[in-house]
């Protein structure tokens, strides 16, 4: 695997189609960055995208059927924004890809377990969703974001079927095996997931 393209990762909801010609700026095995960019999607083998979290959902989905994949990074702003319901949408733009033939997972992340959020993003949410409250867990006074259904929601937006929708379900925040910002602070590392179509 010669080629790996990274986004920038600014907590928006920019998808990248990644090309031959993005592609061929790898130089000395050094990742590429795609400035300004949260979602990345490719057809062509060999390239890996990657991403980066160390609370953040990383979503991964896959067209089985049109051979194309999508990685997004979605923290809150850009679970509030759809990023993963653009990231379906590129993949259909670019590719063909039907979103009742893709598959997706949730990656390991902040969970509903521990992810309190401020009056703010309770707000931000209820302007985004009518159905907010779906997506909140208020318990001894805090509350909750569900990060993990938010994004399976908006997948399931987009056109996929809920069988074909993965949540792993680990926090990381209160599982050590995951790097967490809201744990550890910001000298924490970070998880990483490269994903790439095999030739």
């Amino acid at each position: 695997m010669g080629r790996v393209i990274t986004a920038q990762q600014v907590h928006g909801t920019d998808v990248v189609a990644v090309d031959d010609a993005l592609s061929a700026t790898v130089t000395d095995g050094n990742p590429t960055c795609v400035p300004n960019a949260d979602g990345l999607v490719t057809n062509r083998p060999g390239t890996a995208l990657m991403a980066l979290s160390a609370d953040c959902p990383l979503v991964l989905v896959y067209d089985p059927a049109g051979g194309a994949l999508g990685l997004a990074h979605a923290g809150w702003r850009g679970t509030l924004a759809g990023i993963a319901e653009r990231l379906v949408a590129c993949l259909t733009s670019n590719y063909g890809s039907a979103a009742e033939q893709m598959v997706a997972t949730i990656c390991p992340s902040a969970g509903p377990c521990c992810y309190e959020v401020g009056a703010e993003v309770v707000d931000m949410a209820a302007e985004r969703w009518p159905e907010a409250e779906r997506f909140l867990v208020r318990c001894d006074g805090r509350i909750l974001l569900d990060l993990w259904s938010a994004n399976a929601a908006q997948l399931q937006m987009a056109g996929l079927s809920p069988e074909r929708i993965e949540t792993p379900g680990l926090c990381s925040i209160c599982d050590h095996r995951f790097h967490s910002y809201r744990r550890t602070g910001a000298t924490t590392g970070h998880s990483g997931l490269m994903a790439a179509l095999t030739p």
